[in-house]
């Protein structure tokens, strides 16, 4: 294939992509990635194009129970955040969002208790001193709707939250959130996997006192083995907070936590790094500190 037909082939894959109702919203840097790699592998534009919205399933549209209505969902955020709501109401309005995707959806029956447990594992590692335990900064990878779960969190108004995940309308939608909790933070559309390159680049640059990877770490590695590790290379945090999934999206177990407690030793190995394991009902944490403090 000619330079001039790979390019018109190219533009016809992530054409047929952006054009599906499904996938419009991802980013650009996402769209072009995994068109590029699909068509490599498979130079028939049909195929390459089945391919690529097999990957892009695979790496978030998998997880939506079903389509988003942002807008009701953010007039929902409104009136449950309005001045006369009491906690519990404010709270209701935010789960039934948080149940429409699926990895906020496992983590409702364990929400109460799942964020002090962990920050109160940061602390441990913090020392008796409780020296750069205080979370003023904190970075969210493939964050899906989890920047709605900050007020179940132990962290103050003005912690600078950052999220970032491949769907531009729902970034706008936790970008509106938070403007309507009147809350430090933004979230932003970008590829993790490529942490050094493109919009993701500047918020991989900087550091942060925390940094979740919730659950992202297998999907990128089945995608593209190795983003994972590339990946924990590139992040400049105190504290990481890694979690897996006990279970598949269908609900089977299939001895998961042992497997992926042993990819994750894997991928920290020889690194230095103090890590404390937080085993709960529906996900596996590990809460590590990773730097000299």
């Amino acid at each position: 294939m000619s330079l001039k037909d790979h390019t018109t082939a190219l533009a016809a894959v992530i054409g047929a992509l952006r054009a599906s109702p499904k996938y419009q919203h991802v980013c650009d840097d996402v769209l072009a990635r995994v068109a590029l790699t699909e068509l490599t592998k498979f130079p028939r534009p049909a195929d390459a194009i089945k391919e690529a919205k097999n990957t892009l399933h695979q790496i978030g549209a998998a997880y939506l129970i079903d389509r988003p209505n942002y807008a009701a969902w953010l007039r929902d955020i409104e009136h449950g955040w309005s001045a006369d709501a009491t906690t519990a109401g404010k709270a209701t309005h935010t789960e039934r969002i948080l149940a429409h995707h699926a990895s906020t959806r496992e983590r409702l029956p364990i929400l109460s208790t799942f964020y002090p447990v962990i920050f109160e594992a940061i602390r441990d590692l913090a020392g008796p001193n409780g020296r750069r335990s205080q979370v003023e900064s904190l970075l969210d990878v493939a964050c899906g709707l989890n920047p709605l779960c900050r007020p179940w969190m132990p962290i103050s108004s003005e912690c600078d939250y950052v999220g970032l995940d491949v769907f531009e309308d729902m970034i706008a939608f936790i970008n509106a959130v938070y403007a309507t909790w009147r809350v430090r933070g933004c979230a932003r559309a970008c590829d993790c996997s490529r942490p050094t390159e493109g919009a993701a680049g500047p918020h991989f640059m900087r550091h942060y006192d925390v940094a979740f990877l919730f659950k992202c770490l297998p999907v990128m590695d089945m995608v593209e083995r190795g983003s994972a590790r590339r990946l924990l290379d590139a992040i400049r945090a105190t504290y990481l907070v890694v979690s897996y999934p006990i279970a598949s999206l269908g609900g089977h177990a299939r001895n998961m936590a042992a497997t992926y407690e042993a990819q994750f030793n894997d991928l920290i190995a020889d690194r230095g790094w103090i890590v404390r394991k937080l085993t709960f009902s529906t996900e596996l944490v590990f809460v590590v500190r990773c730097a000299t403090i």
